[in-house]
């Protein structure tokens, strides 16, 4: 479960682009994207129903085992990316990708997880007037000024993510 701050659907403008965005979600299909099954609400905020991926974060593995080696960085990389060009290809711009945000499965899988940050359309930058969504260390310059982005800052935060993996 992903839960949501109700402020999300603070109009019926706000609900509909969330709903719109949720259905979006819903209909991606990639062995590294979490199938998104559902939209509940849970005490009165929206909430994600997902499939549970088994397995560590990357920040565990991380922690745990240490740098990743340059092939298993290559082979992490090219999965998020692939995975982000079907979000992508949906219209689809995650905004938050990081190394808690990618886990690796029992067999070694990874996925992307957490696009409860993600935007349908790039044109709207803010959730909420003035403020930004992402995680500082991993957020392109654009997210925290507020400018116009696209899919490349998901592209920066994968970059982000695979210095930090090597180093």
């Amino acid at each position: 479960l992903k839960r949501l701050h109700r402020t999300l659907i603070s109009s019926p403008e706000a609900l509909a682009r969330l709903k719109r965005e949720f259905e979006a979600l819903a209909r991606l299909r990639h062995p590294a994207l979490v199938a998104v099954r559902d939209v509940i609400r849970w005490e009165g905020d929206p909430t994600l129903v997902m499939d549970f991926i088994e397995g560590r974060d990357l920040d565990r593995v991380l922690a745990e085992d240490g740098p990743l080696a340059p092939e298993a960085a290559e082979a992490l990389a090219r999965t998020l990316f692939e995975a982000l060009g079907t979000a992508h290809g949906a219209g689809i711009v995650h905004r938050d990708v990081k190394p808690q945000n990618v886990r690796v499965g029992p067999d070694g899988q990874v996925y992307l997880l957490d696009f409860g940050s993600a935007r349908l359309d790039a044109a709207s930058q803010l959730t909420e007037t003035g403020t930004s969504v992402g995680t500082p260390d991993y957020m392109a310059p654009e997210l925290f000024s507020g400018a116009a982005y696209d899919p490349r800052v998901d592209i920066y935060g994968v970059g982000a993510t695979l210095f930090k993996v090597l180093t």
